[in-house]
This record gives structure tokens, sequence and C-alpha cells, in this order.
């Protein structure tokens, strides 16, 4: 690919920050600084997810300044993937790179993201490399070898704040709850040219994460079930689209339900057989019911599905205030 073709990409960044006033601006300059040298186009969203400091005047000094970067500040804190979906949301960049206030992993990284995105892969992961390893390793390397059994993917380290997408990908996805971690596994359902590249780790400049904790960490384990099955669910040919799924285990429920209440009436009518103290008859008689109910539960699973791709949801109605462009402050509703 010639220097043109890559001066020609569009880059939007996003970053989620909360309580970062320390270390938001010498980031979001770095990167300034690596776009400006690189000869892509950076434009860079700051999305204050609730902060108690003084992040959100930091941003808004830094949209003021710098055309382009554009500050955004949530009504209140939702968390870290509704930050990322807002930022996502407001992009127009040919590429979308994730990062992290927290200056954890060097810019420079991004550049590494955009050559891997420019040789065609839709998603770019990053690995962090530590020299050495905390205590909530090894649960992230059992919840990273459990999501690779699911997806098919070799995934290392889900939890990097560092990721980049192409337009196509990162304007199909919603991310919800702590799907944040699992953008490889969501994308898996749309694209299979997924990769992942090693990256520096370093320790925090200043500050501490406001994004971590044991309840979250429990939240992230809870949730690999709903993964498991929406990718499983998702990807083609869909077989196991509520419809099919219920409706077939439905189909079979009842069958059974039939076959054993029609040979116990049978005997009844022809041999005289007693129904009353039966539990094979009262059996028949809920596994039909039972068929009954599993077969309308796919046919309303359908509903919903179909409904979810009518229905386009939005995040801008989480914002407070947005600087777009610098010079023309923060505009609030």
């Amino acid at each position: 690919m010639t220097g043109n073709e890559q001066a020609s990409r569009w880059v939007s960044i996003v970053i989620p920050c909360y309580n970062e006033e320390e270390n938001i601006a010498p980031a979001v300059e770095e990167l300034l600084r690596i776009g400006a040298s690189s000869g892509h186009d950076f434009e860079i969203v700051v999305v204050n997810d609730g902060s108690r400091d003084a992040t959100s005047r930091v941003i808004h000094e830094l949209a003021s300044t710098h055309p382009g970067v554009v500050a955004v500040d949530l009504m209140r804190n939702f968390g870290q993937t509704q930050a990322y979906q807002v930022g996502m949301d407001l992009a127009q960049g040919d590429y979308l790179v994730l990062y992290s206030a927290d200056r954890e992993t060097p810019a420079e990284e991004v550049l590494a993201v955009i050559r891997k995105l420019d040789e065609g892969y839709d998603l770019v992961n990053s690995a962090r490399i530590r020299e050495q390893e905390s205590a909530r390793d090894w649960k992230s390397r059992i919840a990273n070898r459990v999501l690779n059994a699911i997806s098919g993917l070799t995934i290392k380290d889900r939890g990097s704040g560092l990721k980049g997408m192409r337009r196509s990908l990162y304007k199909s996805i919603r991310l919800y709850g702590e799907w944040h971690r699992f953008v490889p596994d969501y994308a898996s359902i749309y694209t299979d040219r997924i990769t992942e590249i090693d990256v520096p780790f370093n320790d925090r400049v200043a500050g501490a994460s406001s994004y971590q904790g044991r309840i979250r960490s429990l939240a992230v384990f809870l949730d690999l079930a709903t993964v498991a099955f929406t990718v499983f669910c998702n990807r083609k040919p869909y077989l196991m689209l509520p419809g099919r799924f219920f409706g077939f285990s439905g189909l079979v429920f009842a069958t059974l339900g039939l076959l054993v209440t029609a040979s116990l009436v049978v005997a009844r009518i022809f041999w005289g057989s007693p129904l009353a103290d039966r539990p094979l008859f009262l059996m028949g008689i809920m596994l039909g019911t039972l068929g009954v109910i599993m077969i309308m539960v796919g046919t309303l699973g359908e509903l919903v599905m179909q409904l979810q791709q009518r229905i386009e949801c939005t995040s801008v109605q989480r914002i407070r205030s947005l600087t777009r462009k610098g010079g023309e402050g923060p505009r609030t509703d």
C-alpha cells in the first residue's frame, strides 16, 4: 500500500475516561502528535463517563483547542461499555481504534493497529505483554480459553484497551452490559478476518483505574453463557434461531407427549386399562403442554429478533454535552 493511500485514511480514536484528569490531556496530545506525523487524519472522540474530577473541563478545553478532538460528557456514569458505544455512534472514520486513557499501552501502537487494518483485517485485537503476571491473569486465561472454544478464535487478551475495526464492522455491532470485553467474539459473528498483535504494557502513569472490581469480574464470567448463545445463534447458517431451537425441541416434547397419551387412551378404550392412577398419563400431558409452550416461546423469540433488526437503538440520549471541531464550545441540551 502506498503512502498516499495510507494518508487518505480517516481514523476515529475513541477514548472512554472516568476520573482521568491527569492522564487524558497527555494521551490526547500524544495521539495528535502521532497522527500528524503519520499522514493519517485522526479524529479523537473522548467520552467522559460521568467523572467526578476535572476530566470534563480538560477534554472540552482540548476540543476547543484542537479541531480533531471531540469531547463528550455523558449524563452520569454508565460504565465503560456504554462509553465505548457512544464513541462508536459518533465516530465517522474509515477505521475505529479503541484506546485507554490510562496510557498503559504506548500510543505508538495505534499505528501498528492501523497497519494491520490496511492489510485487510476487519478487527485487530492487542495482547498486553507484562513483565510480571498479576493475580487476575489466571482468571483472564480461563475466560479466554472458554471464549476461544465458543468463538473458534485464538485471542490471548480480551481485556486490552487497544482494538481496531473497519467502519463496516463497528457500525454493525452494538455493545451493552460488559460486552466491550467480548468485542472479538461479537465481531466473529460478522467476519473471520480477525487478528491479534502483541503490545507493551506499562504501569499506569497517574491515578487509579476506576473500571475494575470483583463484582465486575464476576459479571464477566456470568456473561459467558450469554456470549455463547449470542455467537452461536447469530452465525450462518442460523441453525440456532429461537424459532428453530425452541420449535424443534417443542415439537419433540409435544410428539412424545402425544404418543404416550394416545397409547394410554387406546389401552383404556380397548383393554380397559385405568388412567387415573397412571403417572405415565400425567407425564404425557405434561410433555405435550411443555412442547406447546416451547413452540410459543420460539415464535415470540423470532418476533423479538425481527424487531431487533428493524429498530435502530441509539445512545445519543445519554449525552449531556458535546464539543466538536474546536472553537464551538460545549453543546448542552
